[in-house]
């Protein structure tokens, strides 16, 4: 048979294989759509929050219903607090792992817990997380980790934003895991002067310092 023939009939047949899926795929999609328009029409909305059926609930939220705004408002709180309230207990669990013992397996075994509770917007973690890299801690030091990790915490204000902003100034001052800039470090402690008046306890500008002593 002639290749081009070959090539031809086979380009058919995947053409009419993915129509016949498309197809398919919409018949399902049409009939779970008149699925829910049915539990819908058929159900008082009490009785929809009580079967917690959140594909009705849903629609019917965009279409301003109050019952079920308030529903789905309150399960995603719930549904927030607990995770975060997983999240910390992860990194407690991480903590208390790393108080006890800090050798590499520990370290390895922590550093799952923190990552899950870093994951899930646990900021404390991912101090941890980025400290750990940078020192080193029963690991080899991992700067572009770490870099990444300071960089989530600037992102919102919280109580270790500063000294994420102060670190990535070291980090880029130094080349750490990064090409050197200093002009990304001079930024970076810039934003951490915004933030805080404690100049001392600043590594940044303490090697800034030192650099300008030294010629």
């Amino acid at each position: 048979m002639d290749i081009k023939k070959t090539i031809g009939i086979i380009i058919s047949i995947l053409i009419a294989s993915m129509m016949a899926y498309l197809i398919h795929q919409n018949i399902i999609e049409k009939k779970k759509s008149d699925a829910i328009q049915s539990r819908i029409i058929n159900n008082s909305v009490q009785t929809l929050i009580q079967r917690n059926d959140i594909e009705a609930l849903t629609i019917l939220a965009k279409e301003k219903n109050e019952y079920a705004l308030a529903y789905l408002q309150k399960k995603a709180k719930d549904e927030e607090k607990a995770r975060m309230e997983n999240a910390k207990l992860n990194f407690e669990i991480a903590n208390s792992m790393l108080e006890r013992k800090q050798d590499p397996k520990t370290v390895r075994e922590a550093k799952l817990y923190l990552s899950l509770s870093s994951d899930a917007g646990y900021l404390d973690a991912t101090n941890m997380l980025c400290r750990m890299n940078l020192l080193g801690i029963a690991q080899e030091q991992k700067f572009y980790e770490a870099k990444n990790e300071c960089e989530r915490l600037v992102k919102t204000p919280n109580k270790n934003q500063a000294v994420a902003y102060d670190l990535l100034a070291m980090i880029y001052f130094n080349g750490l895991g990064v090409d050197s800039d200093l002009e990304k470090a001079k930024q970076m402690l810039s934003s951490y002067l915004k933030l805080t008046h404690d100049h001392k306890n600043s590594g940044a500008i303490l090697m800034l310092q030192a650099q300008a002593k030294g010629g």
